[in-house]
């Protein structure tokens, strides 16, 4: 019994560090395919895009660290991932909200009013978008981390 224990423990050690891993290879494709339109907008001179996009990656950042800093799960299944706790180091999470409080989001929650008519828009039962929850949570962590200067 306790080597079926342990030969299930260990498996599942295993496939959920190599599945992790895969999943940072993918997310490296993935980054790298978004590269080329950035790529694009350098080329051509179109720097309002490439800034869109850096703006957006920002958000994200603060977005997902504050998911993985209130995650019971993170700091239990960090060290079976073999990833580095990068979401909770209050530094990088300081520059991001001391960045995104000099600097607000060009993000609004009316974001996609011009492309999906108000008619057939689906409001979620809370009365809150995804754009407006991710807002909230962008507004939390600078009030969290920024500086107060």
């Amino acid at each position: 019994m306790f080597g079926l224990v342990l030969g299930a423990c260990g498996g599942f050690w295993t496939g959920v560090r190599e599945g992790w891993n895969l999943a940072l290879m993918e997310n490296s494709f993935s980054t790298g395919a978004g590269a080329l339109p950035r790529l694009a907008s350098v080329r051509s001179g179109r720097a309002s895009e490439l800034n869109r996009a850096f703006e957006f990656d920002v958000d994200s950042g603060l977005v997902w660290s504050h998911h993985v800093l209130v995650s019971p799960l993170a700091e239990f299944l960090a060290p079976v991932w073999g990833i580095g706790a990068s979401a909770r180091n209050p530094q990088a999470i300081m520059r991001l909200a001391n960045y995104r409080k000099t600097y607000p989001s060009p993000t609004k929650a009316d974001v996609f009013d011009d492309v999906i008519p108000t008619a057939t828009r689906r409001e979620d039962n809370q009365g809150s978008t995804g754009i407006e929850q991710r807002l909230a949570i962008i507004s939390d962590m600078i009030k969290r981390y920024a500086s107060s200067q």
